[in-house]
């Protein structure tokens, strides 16, 4: 098994000198997340499992038993009428681990279409979607898994298509409240763009991070470092990010070396008040960075949510603060189903 996942992370990092990072793919909605847990600890975490169905998309290693026969809808009402919707459901899978499958549903909405001279002559609608197959296996303390992805999207007439997978490890100390995860994102190939002139690529990353709960309190805080295959992932703003010599001419302004470095971190925590209610918070440096109004920062970059499970149902909600104008509201419902129906054949048996 460690033989193969060598040669699986030394082909994955071919893809490493071509990556891009924002608006030089297509698909870029993968990076959209709509899972309320992953939402409120910041965007970005591969190191946790537990009950969450989701997880798996964000690491297919952290498909766990604690995660069968769940299935999870997830609702988020994105920015400018764009809506996303998630479905994901693990189950018991042969002797690996688990297997868990998903689908990703994108709505841009309905446009305004116009001819040459800018005449109405009629709507067109744009959407985009992934449907998600992944598998994982474990040999002691270490999990490998994989997910692959059929992904598509429709502006109008026009299409695209893309084969992805991400590649992600694993390891859960025995003992202690440690968990650790890699993965390799969005590996793929477009197989047919909207253009024949496109060539664009997925939105390729690679992302480290771990979690930890404290021993003897109700706390885990979590780290996560995105696209480490790229060192410099900041946005010089041609209004903001320029400074002009004598001549008048404009020269950017490079951020720092600290700058640079923390535009790759998420991090994030969770207060587990009692086993069926947790209260969640993240922070995400790139986000806040290129989102914030320098004259009033307010809480941009931020994120904040919360769990309550009874019984079989588990509700999860979060705040996600994109601008200070603005922020969205994510939702996920989590069904235990294996209680639901263990419930349903008590009452058939009473009757």
């Amino acid at each position: 098994m460690k033989k193969s996942f060598c040669g699986i992370v030394f082909f994955l990092s071919l893809f490493i000198a071509k990556a891009q990072v924002g608006g030089s793919n297509t698909f870029d909605f993968l990076n959209i997340n709509a899972n309320s847990r992953v939402a409120a600890i910041g965007g970005e975490n591969v190191s946790s499992s537990d009950w969450d169905p989701n997880m798996f998309l964000a690491n297919p290693a952290n498909i766990d038993a604690e995660q069968y026969q769940k299935v999870s809808v997830s609702y988020l009402p994105y920015q400018a009428g764009v809506k996303r919707g998630d479905v994901s459901y693990v189950m018991p899978f042969k002797n690996l681990k688990g297997l868990g499958v998903g689908v990703q549903y994108m709505n841009y909405g309905t446009f305004q279409e116009t001819d040459d001279a800018g005449n109405n002559i009629g709507t067109f609608t744009a959407n985009e979607y992934a449907l998600t197959g992944g598998v994982a296996h474990q040999q002691g303390n270490i999990s490998i898994g994989a997910n692959v992805k059929f992904v598509g999207s429709h502006i109008d007439t026009y299409s695209a298509f893309a084969f992805a997978t991400d590649i992600g490890a694993s390891f859960k100390h025995p003992e202690k409240g440690f968990q650790a995860g890699l993965v390799f994102k969005n590996v793929g190939f477009v197989i047919n763009n909207y253009s024949v002139n496109q060539r664009k690529t997925t939105p390729f990353d690679i992302q480290l991070g771990w979690s930890y709960k404290l021993d003897h309190m109700p706390l885990r805080f979590s780290m996560t470092v995105h696209h480490l295959q790229k060192w410099d992932i900041q946005y010089l703003d041609p209004e903001r990010d320029v400074s002009f010599d004598n001549e008048g001419e404009s020269i950017p302004n490079e951020k720092s070396f600290a700058q640079k470095m923390m535009r790759h971190f998420v991090f994030g925590g969770e207060f587990m008040l009692m086993d069926g209610f947790h209260l969640r918070a993240g922070y995400n440096f790139m986000r806040r960075q290129e989102l914030k109004v320098n004259e009033r920062r307010g809480l941009t970059g931020f994120s904040f949510g919360g769990m309550m499970r009874v019984g079989w149902l588990e509700f999860s909600y979060s705040k996600v603060l994109y601008h200070i104008a603005t922020g969205t509201n994510v939702i996920t419902l989590t069904l235990d189903t294996s209680k639901l129906l263990k419930k349903k054949e008590v009452e058939v048996t009473e009757i």
